[in-house]
């Protein structure tokens, strides 16, 4: 290799270094964290168990269909006498509960930081409470324009009258925004 294509190497090779450092210390600075007056996050349990359902017997094999996962944590310190119970919307799953495309922290940590148990639920046929066709029909999947216009983008849409005042998302919460890929990936 000739001494002018080993320094070009050697600069990509630093310059790639210095950005994946630089990326690992933004995400170790900004994923984490959380308020210095946020109480601690212990847990007593943490778990998840299935509601419901019966069994189909399709092509002579027999599935569970109509089933209903349940994400569950309970605070060390439990201060509230009722759970807090979480059900996502339509086209969503629990993981809307547990975090935001910027790394925050959700709703469900913030509970279970306010001494809640909390449950999040999969509702049946969505996330991973599992899809079983024979029993609920095709799969039918959201546009992307839908996500945007209730999720991503609510006050450039205006469905409601608070919209305006819209701030969830980081980006523009267009198709090619960062942000937006990693919420609807995620």
């Amino acid at each position: 290799m000739a001494q002018s294509e080993q320094h070009a190497s050697t600069r990509r090779h630093r310059s790639v270094l210095g950005l994946t450092a630089a990326a690992a210390l933004f995400a170790i600075a900004t994923g984490s964290a959380v308020a210095a007056d946020d109480p601690p996050y212990v847990l007593a349990r943490e778990g998840f168990f299935y509601v419901g359902g019966k069994p189909a017997t399709v092509n002579g094999r027999t599935y569970m269909a109509g089933q209903m996962y349940v994400d569950v944590r309970i605070p060390a310190i439990q201060t509230h006498r009722y759970p807090i119970i979480m059900v996502h919307g339509g086209t969503r799953s629990a993981t809307t509960y547990f975090g935001t495309p910027d790394g925050r922290e959700g709703w469900a940590q913030y509970f279970v930081r306010q001494g809640y148990a909390v449950y999040v639920v999969d509702q049946p046929g969505r996330g991973r409470s599992g899809y079983l066709v024979e029993s609920y029909g095709s799969w039918r999947v959201a546009d992307g324009e839908g996500g945007q216009r209730r999720y991503l983008s609510q006050a450039k849409h205006k469905l409601w009258p608070q919209a305006h005042l819209h701030t969830q998302w980081p980006g523009s919460g267009a198709p090619d925004d960062a942000s937006a890929d990693v919420d609807s990936t995620g």
